[in-house]
């Protein structure tokens, strides 16, 4: 008997000098090329919200928090799943369209490290991710670890899967060079006049200052005042043509004023949260920035409420045309 406990002592004492003379932490490294743009590739990133669809196969059964802000250094995702269990990631680190660290179970034993890192080649983004499970002194877990890596590399390469799939199905454009924020915007009265135009660039700046010229008549004879950029609604295509609604904050006076014969009217503008675009360069312009803020959206899975308009902050007349500054408001739907 004293032989057997001796034995059974024996075998535990080889398992726990072999257990710390394991490496205390588990890693692998794996990397997939995406055919997309490396700024819609990070939001998949840093955005728990997005990495929901991609990083994790949890369950059907899986319940998510998120914590922090939307994206960024701070957001968080909690999961909680009666098949897979419960966890946490969070995103430590973020470097826009180059690198994201993030750590999971931060602060429990067997807390994992991922590092995402990317690189642009031409229209090829490479994502690159190192995964690093550290064990601490937990002697089971170093055993795990050297059992699980392998399973865990085959899952993390199934997530990066979806992650290319999901990147390369959003619009095609590289919204990188854009100064993008989200804003909360205020209601104001507004003089609003509908017009339609050819959709060229000149035919619009035409119709732009007849317009513009017939609001601010109406608001000195109204006794009312400008209170900011004129601003421009697009709007829909009527054959040949485009719907506009070009308009003037103002301020003073009754803006209650009754219909007259002027074809103003006046309302109000929108309120609530917006992403706000800002385009600097000519007019001519604006449908390229227009088309890359689209794809921001998309990318980042917001979901817009209404009808984007444009505020002409800089005087043209006053204005290089390289310096002209627009800002482009889109309505968007609270997260």
């Amino acid at each position: 008997m004293n032989k057997f406990m001796l034995g059974i002592g024996g075998f535990v004492l080889v398992l726990l000098a072999l257990g710390f003379a394991l490496p205390r932490e588990s890693r692998f490294v794996i990397s997939t090329d995406i055919d997309a743009a490396d700024a819609a590739v990070y939001l998949q990133l840093v955005d728990p919200t997005r990495a929901r669809l991609w990083l994790l196969d949890i369950g059907n059964d899986a319940e998510y928090s998120f914590a922090g802000p939307d994206r960024g250094i701070g957001a968080s995702m909690t999961w909680n799943s009666t098949a897979s269990g419960s966890g946490t990631i969070r995103v430590v680190e973020a470097s826009p369209y180059s690198q994201v660290m993030a750590r999971m179970n931060e602060g429990e034993p067997g807390e994992a490290r991922l590092v995402l890192t990317l690189s642009k080649q031409y229209a090829i983004t490479n994502l690159r991710m190192e995964f690093v499970h550290d064990y601490g002194l937990n002697i089971v877990g170093r055993y795990f670890g050297l059992l699980a890596t392998g399973v865990l590399r085959r899952e993390y390469e199934q997530s990066l899967s979806r992650l290319k799939d999901i990147s390369e199905g959003l619009p095609v454009a590289d919204f990188g060079d854009l100064e993008i924020s989200d804003v909360n915007v205020s209601s104001v009265p507004v003089a609003i006049l509908s017009v339609t135009s050819s959709p060229d660039s000149a035919s619009v700046a035409e119709m732009l200052d007849d317009a513009y010229f017939e609001i601010l008549k109406y608001i000195e004879t109204n006794a009312l005042s400008p209170a900011g950029p004129p601003l421009l609604i697009p709007g829909d295509y009527i054959g040949n043509k485009r719907r506009f609604d070009a308009g003037i904050p103002i301020s003073g006076g009754d803006e209650n004023i009754p219909p007259d014969r002027s074809r103003v009217r006046i309302t109000r503008s929108y309120s609530g949260p917006a992403v706000l675009v800002r385009h600097i360069g000519p007019y001519d312009r604006l449908s390229a920035t227009h088309h890359k803020a689209i794809a921001y959206l998309a990318a980042a899975g917001i979901e817009r409420s209404g009808a984007s308009w444009e505020s002409f902050v800089s005087d043209p007349a006053r204005t290089d045309e390289s310096e002209l500054v627009t800002e482009i408001y889109y309505p968007v739907r609270a997260r």
